[in-house]
């Protein structure tokens, strides 16, 4: 890994301590193309300006227009530390692309901007990038941005940053990004913020401000990507959000919001995609003008205090790919599982198109990566739904997931389970489930968690099958079950019948094979002996003689013994 130090002392000395090699540092000038220094670093050119870094640290004098002809100046992902010098940037004065990400550099930020009174701003009136995300920067960030009058990117996430966004920021009114993520960030998003009417992606998310989202926010037309959860943001959302239609990303999760969220009319954001409003406190019903935004693919609502049942209208949504609800109070679980059938089954490929429902979605699944490479997750935890476990459920061939835990489920385990064979969880505690433990559930070879504790479920638990190999606890709270890994021993444990058959019993619908057979048995029988004798009148008459001589040698036995037996008692 090529490596860059920059020494102590940030006034006068840096150095160079690496070679230059492709990816790693890029320092254009004016009479370079483009192409020839872009922005994945795949070509590099450096020239004849290392001598000239090496004089800066050495304190040389340098003339100024030796520095005009550079324009871009990229040292990302270089394994560089320590401190930038201060000089630097006070004699670049043509620069457009500055990029330091991905290093470890440290110090404050703001020694960056200002050197003697004179902004970088105004040093460098022409630029257009600065980025200094991931790194350990400390400090405020600095005052007089709004003098970067033609700053279209500003990123300084992932750093160590405090204090509230400097009011002057909401000069640079070319601003289209804001990327401040990770920091320890405070104060409030002001009002002002409707000047940067070019701005597309606002990302502020892991950090400490609060307050509520200004009224105005709506004004913002070109914005794409709001992206603010992990803060502590109050109050209810302004009506006016819903003025930006062209918003794809709406990531507000883990705040303070509340208020009625059906209120919302989500229609006119015609490019959703991603929704993300979880662990705020919003009330109200899943909002039905949410049906309206046809390219949503995730939603994520769960812990909020939402009520009422999912509409059917959900099925319109075709691109939906994750749907989380947990820990609200949601009725109506045979609609909703007949939903999700009808998403996943509709949809193709079926790889890559599923409906989750995720009871926790970790920050860093949230932040970067994409709904479609989480996993095939259907989640209803701690809800109000009741009766029983649709049937419906074994269409979801795809799902890796399945946990229904501390509901007022009812019935039976169903069957149809077994075809979900690509199975990682099923927890169906804390619910009012009965009847036995399909055995067949062995067949579900991925699966790696297994609890049915706290339910009315009984007999044994199926021998010689990897559910004995899960913990006791993950079946304790069911007095009627037996067997290991249980320690009450079954009184009787005899062979489990095939799962068909137990499921049929269970409901009602067993066969009567037995009965069935008699009743084979005595027609076949009596039409293999009476119906020849209907239909051939010599068979008929051969018959019935014969039954004649069969019943006159029954009388003359009869009659010989019975005179014999009556002769033996008179001589006695």
């Amino acid at each position: 890994m090529p490596r860059v130090e920059f020494h102590a002392n940030i006034s006068t000395s840096w150095t160079i301590g690496a070679k230059v090699t492709p990816g790693s540092l890029c320092m254009m000038t004016n009479a370079m193309h483009d192409d020839q220094c872009d922005e994945h670093g795949d070509s590099w050119h450096m020239g004849q300006n290392v001598e000239i870094f090496h004089r800066i640290r050495r304190g040389d004098n340098i003339r100024q227009d030796r520095f005009s002809v550079m324009t871009v100046l990229s040292v990302k992902k270089f394994a560089a530390s320590g401190f930038l010098p201060t000089r630097l940037f006070s004699l670049l004065n043509q620069l457009k692309i500055v990029d330091f990400s991905n290093n470890n550099l440290k110090g404050d930020i703001s020694s960056l901007f200002s050197t003697n009174g004179s902004s970088l701003c105004i040093n460098s009136p022409f630029i257009k990038v600065l980025d200094f995300s991931f790194n350990h920067y400390s400090g405020q960030i600095p005052s007089k941005l709004g003098g970067c009058s033609k700053l279209e990117v500003f990123r300084v996430g992932f750093n160590s940053l405090s204090g509230p966004l400097p009011p002057d920021i909401y000069s640079a009114t070319r601003l289209k990004e804001i990327y401040l993520p990770a920091n320890n960030l405070s104060g409030v998003i002001s009002n002002d913020i409707v000047n940067l009417t070019r701005l597309v992606n606002l990302e502020l998310y892991r950090n400490n401000i609060g307050g509520k989202l200004p009224g105005n926010i709506g004004k913002l037309s070109q914005l794409e990507h709001l992206i603010l959860h992990k803060n502590s943001f109050i109050g209810a959302l302004p009506p006016s959000l819903m003025n930006c239609t062209n918003l794809i990303e709406l990531k507000l999760a883990l705040n303070f919001f509340e208020g009625e969220i059906s209120t919302l009319n989500f229609s006119g954001l015609s490019q959703l995609a991603v929704l993300d409003l979880e662990a705020n406190d919003f009330t109200g019903n899943f909002p039905a003008s949410l049906y309206s935004c046809k390219f949503l693919r995730a939603i994520q609502l769960s812990n909020n205090r939402l009520e009422g049942e999912i509409r059917t209208d959900v099925v319109q949504l075709k691109f939906l790919t994750l749907l989380s609800l947990t820990e609200s109070k949601l009725t109506n679980i045979t609609k909703a599982i007949k939903i999700l059938m009808h998403s996943l089954v509709s949809q193709q490929p079926l790889d890559n198109t599923c409906l989750d429902l995720p009871s926790h979605v970790s920050d860093s699944v949230r932040e970067y990566n994409s709904p479609f490479k989480l996993g095939r997750v259907i989640s209803l935890v701690n809800n109000s739904l009741s009766g029983s476990i649709p049937i419906e459920i074994g269409h979801l061939k795809q799902l890796q997931l399945l946990d229904l835990s501390y509901n007022n489920l009812s019935g039976k385990i169903p069957y149809q389970i077994v075809e979900l064979t690509n199975l990682e969880i099923l927890d169906l505690s804390a619910n009012q489930l009965i009847g036995e433990i399909p055995a067949s559930l062995a067949n579900l070879h991925f699966l790696n968690k297994f609890r049915i504790a706290s339910n009315k479920l009984y007999g044994p638990i199926p021998l010689g099958t990897q559910l004995q190999s899960f913990d006791a606890s993950d079946y304790e709270g069911n007095s009627g079950l037996c067997g290991p890994p249980l320690p009450n021993i079954c009184p009787h444990i005899t062979g489990n019948k095939g799962d068909k058959d137990i499921h049929d019993e269970e409901n009602g619908h067993v066969v009567p094979w037995l009965h069935i057979s008699v009743v084979l048995g005595f027609i076949t029988g009596f039409w293999g002996v009476c119906g020849p004798l209907a239909v051939n009148n010599r068979w008929r008459f051969a018959y019935f003689r014969f039954m004649d001589d069969i019943k006159d040698r029954i009388y003359v036995k009869s009659a010989v013994s019975f005179g014999q037996l009556r002769r033996r008692l008179t001589k006695l």
